[in-house]
């Protein structure tokens, strides 16, 4: 059971990012949304991307950050390349001050990560804040703090919300494309999944996707329209884990799983939105499946989706 808090009122396919504005209802409506954390090149990557919601005066975010280890780490880790997602939480105060944390592990996380912020002024796209980041544990270390504690302030712009249908070929390991695929996204508000798990609030995110002509994916319509999916095949005593989590947005990213069944059977989509043209999304498709002998079998395939609103205004 999901329980709808608010309408995310930013559309992403024709992007339109409105100004915030203190409302009697809900005075940090205005921070739903989709938000870059520019921080004009301090991150040697991408900067960090997240998506937000509010519950009154409880504040979620989830969104991904690379990272890579300076001169000041152990010679171990120094110049390693790390990229992670993080959920954050936390309060807004009484003078519009928040700060957000990820959750305490009994056990050190691998990465502490904070956001401190206020809310804009009214009338304002952005606001302001700092984004920190612990001494952190890298992957191929993962033992062992390698990398510096990080602290650099940002200007949260406004990102612009999933929504739209797009459409492109697939590409894999053959030379030639490898089948058609259109997709179609619509993202939603901040929910809350009843009883809650691991992950408790999340963006979620519809969509259907079509492909035709591939041989490496099944040609087929199919549709997410739920945070979680049913595990096909699993059976009634193990019902309370019988699902898979998550469809959902984080930052620029998106997560779909399509089909997910007690026999190993997945496929699922990872999306990136292209930061340089919003109307372009990078689709990572990966489908494992049982082959002819009854052996796991695992299809990769990419694919450039093209806005098509886009293509109509051309």
């Amino acid at each position: 059971m999901i329980r709808r808090l608010f309408f995310l009122p930013l559309v992403f396919s024709c992007i339109c990012l409105p100004s915030y504005g203190q409302n009697v209802g809900n005075p940090y409506a205005g921070l739903n949304g989709n938000w870059h954390l520019s921080t004009s090149g301090f991150f040697k990557h991408s900067d960090p991307y997240f998506s937000i919601g509010v519950d009154g005066d409880k504040f979620y975010a989830e969104g991904s950050i690379s990272v890579t280890c300076t001169a000041g780490a152990t010679q171990e880790g120094a110049g390693i390349d790390d990229a992670f997602d993080v959920v954050l939480e936390g309060e807004i105060g009484a003078d519009g001050s928040f700060t957000l944390e990820s959750e305490k592990a009994v056990q050190a996380p691998a990465h502490a990560v904070s956001i401190r912020g206020k809310l804009p002024v009214a009338g304002s796209t952005q606001w302001s804040g700092n984004l920190a980041v612990s001494a952190y544990r890298t992957q191929t270390n993962p033992t062992q703090f390698d990398c510096p504690a990080i602290s650099v302030g940002f200007t949260a712009i406004p990102f612009g919300s999933f929504n739209g249908s797009y459409s492109g070929t697939i590409g894999t390991r053959k030379p030639e494309p490898e089948g058609y695929i259109s997709l179609r996204i619509s993202q939603g508000s901040l929910s809350m999944t009843d009883p809650p798990g691991p992950i408790k609030h999340v963006i979620p995110v519809k969509a259907s996707i079509r492909i035709t002509g591939s041989t490496e994916f099944p040609s087929d319509d199919y549709k997410v329209d739920t945070i979680s999916i049913p595990i096909e095949g699993a059976t009634e005593a193990g019902a309370v884990s019988a699902s898979m989590c998550c469809n959902k947005v984080y930052g620029k990213e998106f997560s779909l799983i399509f089909i997910h069944r007690q026999d190993g059977t997945e496929f699922s989509a990872h999306g990136v939105v292209d930061p340089l043209d919003n109307g372009r999304i990078q689709l990572m498709l990966r489908y494992i499946h049982l082959d002819a002998n009854g052996n796991r079998a695992l299809a990769v395939g990419f694919a450039r989706l093209t806005c098509d609103d886009d293509k109509a205004s051309r």
